[in-house]
């Protein structure tokens, strides 16, 4: 397998050889959850350290990759939200979050 290069990121290896397909994000990333997939996609969780001024918590990002051509949409959907948590809903392009102030049903946003 080839190293990591040095920059941050989710990587996308191929299963086969090992090789770097390409990074998700840029940001140093603490855990990354597969939610589920259709027939396009693929849905992941994952939450990056703060940084800078907001670096009490953790920022919690949804991932919708493209599974042929390995784009992936991120899209912020809040602060210190455990994966545990999501139910999504990719026919009807929707993301279900309880939380414990409130629950919500949120719009994926398009491109």
């Amino acid at each position: 397998m080839e190293p990591a290069p040095p920059n941050k990121g989710l990587l996308v290896l191929d299963k086969l050889t090992g090789k770097v397909q390409t990074t998700l994000g840029k940001r140093r990333w603490l855990s990354v959850v597969y939610l589920s997939e259709d027939q396009s996609h693929v849905y992941l969780v994952a939450q990056a350290a703060g940084q800078g001024r907001i670096a009490a918590g953790i920022s919690t990002y949804l991932f919708a990759m493209d599974k042929r051509t390995l784009e992936a949409r991120e899209v912020p959907v809040g602060r210190n939200i455990a994966p545990v948590h999501f139910r999504i809903f990719p026919r009807e392009n929707l993301l279900f979050i309880p939380t414990y102030k409130e629950v919500g049903m949120y719009r994926i946003p398009e491109k």
